[in-house]
């Protein structure tokens, strides 16, 4: 079903040509928003995804950009600016996961990971700040993970970059207002093609483990996060920033 307070917007979505960021890129094309589909170096699943939004009549090119190296983001935004002429909406769903403990953790892995998750959504959303500060009604939507707020074994880069991640949305909300919205989607487990094979949840029992505290009792949906994504960067939430959002079936609600 078709967005009709989107129609006609331009948007980036970071980290598109695979998972989330593929399935948030085709709700936002569906309800009529000129997609700009990117990856770092993925082309051809990229392109897979552009292909799927053509297919049904929408409009979506792809970039490659390392989003960690500033001078390829100016020329990312630049490129979108030059094909769609404005930008209304970024999604920043690009990163990078990490399973180290800290003990055997080295600085350059430290370093990368921050580098990618966290310094490449803050390049991203300072680059493409003027342009959607322009556009009069943007909004920035940025995903993190729950782990961000409660930690994990073996993940402190990711976790670190998470919060980080958090944190600087809602100093853009405050700093960018009124002319552009920030908020941030928290998805929890969802059936990904990456979750599903590196969780191992094709197997019923593991799949068991993973949802015993979900209280929804199942995985979630790629297309339910887009959801959530899709309303925060129309206009129904128009008077919506700086607030954090939870995609997870109401678990970390703590107990019953």
């Amino acid at each position: 079903m078709s967005v009709k307070d989107l129609e006609g917007r331009a948007a980036l979505v970071t980290g598109s040509s695979r998972g989330l960021g593929a399935a948030i890129a085709r709700k936002l094309a569906a309800s009529g928003v000129s997609v700009a589909v990117h990856g770092l170096t993925s082309f051809e699943s990229g392109q897979k995804v552009v292909q799927a939004i053509r297919e049904v009549g929408g409009k979506s090119a792809l970039f490659l950009a390392d989003i960690a190296d500033e001078t390829a983001v100016k020329r990312l935004v630049d490129q979108v600016l030059e094909t769609w002429h404005r930008l209304d909406i970024l999604v920043c769903a690009a990163g990078l996961n990490c399973d180290v403990p800290v003990l055997k953790l080295d600085t350059p892995t430290w370093s990368h990971i921050l580098r990618v998750n966290l310094e490449g959504t803050y390049l991203t959303c300072r680059i493409a700040a003027p342009a959607l500060t322009a556009s009069g009604d943007g909004t920035i939507v940025t995903l993190a993970s729950a782990t961000a707020f409660f930690g994990r074994e073996n993940g402190a880069p990711y976790c670190a970059a998470g919060a980080g991640v958090v944190a600087l949305t809602k100093c853009l909300a405050r700093e960018l207002a009124p002319a552009v919205r920030a908020n941030v989607v928290v998805p929890g487990l969802i059936a990904t093609a990456e979750a599903v094979s590196q969780l191992g949840l094709l197997d019923s029992g593991e799949r068991g483990v993973h949802i015993a505290g979900v209280p929804l009792q199942r995985l979630g949906h790629p297309e339910e996060v887009a959801e959530v994504v899709a309303f925060l960067a129309g206009s129904r939430a128009s008077f919506v920033t700086g607030q954090v959002w939870w995609v997870n079936g109401g678990a970390h609600m703590g107990p019953g």
